[in-house]
């Protein structure tokens, strides 16, 4: 049995001439909405729950008192983006009601910030768990 140990550089330079079309070919095609870009998103907060965050930023912050003061103190603070709880295995987040809205989202865009949604995957409930993701993309947040 021969081993290579070692590739010519016709080859090599063949593979890296396909690898950096791959990566210029899926950048192309998987743009992001609103002018995100992933490599370079600035500086962003995120947001675990929105009750806390609007009840004076846990204490600290006595001007933020709802959605639309919150938005501004972001904002203020040199934030280009959000990023806020939506969902945890499958069940909007939290349980009392989901607080990723569309009133959420658009308050984010009156203020000049892109918002994202996240939430916990477990993998118990993976059906559940993409129909969850679904929700917010159809809330119009930057992707």
């Amino acid at each position: 049995m021969k081993i290579i140990t070692h590739t010519s550089p016709t080859v090599r330079l063949t593979a890296l001439s396909l690898f950096g079309l791959c990566l210029s070919l899926t950048s192309n095609v998987f743009g992001l909405d609103n002018g995100v870009d992933p490599a370079n998103l600035g500086k962003g907060d995120w947001i675990y729950f929105m009750s806390a965050a609007t009840n004076h930023l846990g204490g600290n912050v006595s001007s933020v008192h709802d959605i639309p003061t919150l938005m501004s103190y972001e904002k203020s603070q040199g934030m280009t983006h959000i990023i806020v709880k939506a969902g945890d295995a499958g069940t909007a987040f939290p349980t009392s009601g989901p607080q990723f809205t569309i009133s959420l989202v658009n308050a984010a865009h009156a203020a000049g910030l892109k918002i994202f949604a996240y939430s916990r995957s477990w993998g118990t409930n993976v059906t559940s768990e993409i129909s969850l993701e679904l929700i917010p993309i159809g809330l119009f947040p930057d992707k």
